[in-house]
């Protein structure tokens, strides 16, 4: 409940207010609006670009935007008359340095937003490993920001993914209070590519919400060694739904497991990332960026649609 509270504050509370007073707000001068206009938009641009949409209703973000480049627009042309610039008074001053002091703290993150949109590095090409629905990128990026794996080398691309339900949110209710109302518990988790599974984790339980096990980090996974020898890792899969063993070889699309709340998670999801390293374990090498089909590399609030027959 608290981090629903906080979500709807950051997300929902704030811009309101911000828009609001942009759009309806007593501006004296045009640098006045200015100073507002240029806050109000980098907020909103980092909670477009940086925050969770799947929790309430995914189509929001666009709302948002809509808004607010429209009470940009209007409240730039109730200003135009205005004069420049007036005299500031103290408690003037004092707001216009709040207001440029926000603003310079809220680039920071921005930038860091737009740069984790972008990645011309090296990637490996791998099949979408969920059939069976619209699935969102809750972590994914080139900088901690979208993508908190990113402070440590090999998960750093790592992707996490929840699947939308109507209606166009990652669980049934806002408040989920079982493991079964999130829609992408238990979906089928498939190969991402072709190559023979060297490691599988299957000691792990499925925990209760609000509730985390330290003893299986990742929880149940699996690796397994691409042809050209980098090292696939899927995780936090369903106590008891992993249909592979160690040495076994798979094709991409072939069935393996079932998603889970396994290991050290807030909610189910699926976990992916790849490594190239010299070591069998998760989570000892260097972190390698990945595509799938269409060439696109993945950040937070991306949506993929896929719905492919069963093998």
């Amino acid at each position: 409940m608290v981090q629903l509270f906080s979500h709807i504050f950051t997300y929902y509370l704030i811009p309101l207010t911000f828009l609001w007073f942009l759009g309806w707000g007593k501006f004296k001068s045009r640098l006045d609006w200015s100073i507002t206009a240029i806050m109000v938009s980098e907020y909103m641009l980092y909670i477009l670009l940086s925050g969770r949409w799947d929790w309430v209703y995914y189509p929001i973000r666009l709302w948002w935007t809509a808004a607010w480049v429209a009470v940009l627009l209007y409240s730039f042309w109730k200003v135009r008359s205005l004069p420049g610039r007036k005299p500031l008074s103290p408690p003037r001053k004092f707001l216009y340095g709040v207001q440029l002091f926000i603003s310079i703290f809220l680039t920071l993150f921005v930038v860091l937003s737009v740069k984790g949109q972008f990645y011309s590095g090296p990637t490996l090409r791998l099949s979408f490993p969920l059939h069976h629905g619209r699935y969102y990128v809750a972590q994914g990026g080139n900088s901690a920001i979208l993508n908190y794996h990113h402070l440590a080398d090999p998960p750093r691309f790592a992707l996490d993914f929840t699947r939308l339900g109507l209606p166009q949110r990652r669980a049934e209710t806002l408040v989920p209070a079982r493991l079964e109302q999130f829609f992408i518990y238990g979906d089928s988790v498939f190969a991402p590519c072709d190559g023979v599974v060297f490691r599988v984790e299957t000691r792990a339980q499925d925990m209760p919400l609000g509730a985390i096990d330290t003893t299986y980090f990742v929880g149940n996974y699996i690796g397994i060694r691409h042809p050209e020898g980098y090292h696939v890792f899927l995780a936090h899969l369903k106590s008891g739904s992993i249909a592979v063993s160690e040495g076994d070889t798979v094709q991409a699309g072939q069935y393996l497991a079932r998603v889970g709340h396994t290991g050290v998670v807030d909610e189910p999801m699926l976990h992916l990332h790849v490594e190239q390293s010299d070591s069998l374990a998760i989570l000892t090498g260097k972190g390698i960026a990945v595509v799938f089909e269409e060439g696109r590399f993945l950040r937070r609030n991306d949506v993929v649609e896929r719905y492919v027959a069963t093998r």
